[in-house]
């Protein structure tokens, strides 16, 4: 397949995209005689490449962490992943005014002190650029990663929330990673305690989701059959 494409290629132009911390290069890659709809997925993916590897220092635990990966770039927020999948850097990008940031902190501080083992660990805080620093949980779940005891290990992620009358609000197949077969529910950045999405803390907006609520019991509906 990369033989014929690699065969096809007629024109590569580079292009230097400004306003970035660390200069990103993308390839658009100019094909012939294959179909229009493929010139289009193809670009799409050669753009991709380019795009996720970056180049972003941390120093965590008195060590400096490079993280060289772009995972995910959501409704609200990027994520980046260092080159040994011990960390993930979360920049919440935007929704600025509704605290999804403060809200995040807030939660899974919360859950932390917990000891609930199902979330990430927040590592660090970064407060002037509304991201922060938490250990890696894994992979979005799928037909090769699911553990056998998938509805178990929800199950019991949706009753412990539900002992401290939390609510995740979105829950959507991307918010659940598998970990050496251990299943993680990660971005709470429009979660609410009582039904507040406040949480009853100063200073966090407690304005509802703008983009509409999902019911954290319908999550077993994303599990790949």
């Amino acid at each position: 397949m990369f033989d014929l494409i690699l065969s096809q290629v007629h024109v590569m132009e580079r292009f230097t995209i400004p306003n970035r911390q660390t200069t990103t290069v993308f390839s658009f890659i100019y094909l012939k005689q294959l179909p229009k709809e493929t010139h289009f997925n193809l670009n799409r993916i050669f753009a991709f490449m380019s795009y996720k590897h970056i180049n972003m220092k941390y120093t965590i635990q008195e060590k400096e962490i490079l993280f060289t990966r772009h995972i995910k770039k959501g409704n609200t927020s990027e994520v980046y992943v260092c080159s040994k999948n011990e960390f993930v850097l979360k920049k919440i990008t935007k929704f600025i005014n509704h605290n999804c940031y403060n809200r995040e902190i807030y939660i899974l501080k919360l859950l932390n002190d917990s000891k609930f083992d199902w979330c990430p660990i927040l590592i660090k805080s970064l407060d002037n650029e509304n991201s922060f620093i938490m250990t890696y949980c894994g992979e979005q779940m799928n037909k090769t990663n699911k553990p056998t005891d998938y509805k178990d290990q929800i199950t019991k992620i949706l009753n412990d929330m539900k002992s401290i009358n939390l609510k995740h609000n979105d829950i959507k197949p991307t918010e659940i990673l598998v970990y050496k077969s251990k299943i993680y529910l990660v971005d709470f950045g429009w979660a609410s305690l009582i039904d507040d999405f406040s949480c009853g803390v100063y200073g966090i907006s407690s304005k509802e989701k703008p983009c509409g609520i999902f019911q954290d019991n319908q999550s077993l509906y994303f599990c790949p059959q």
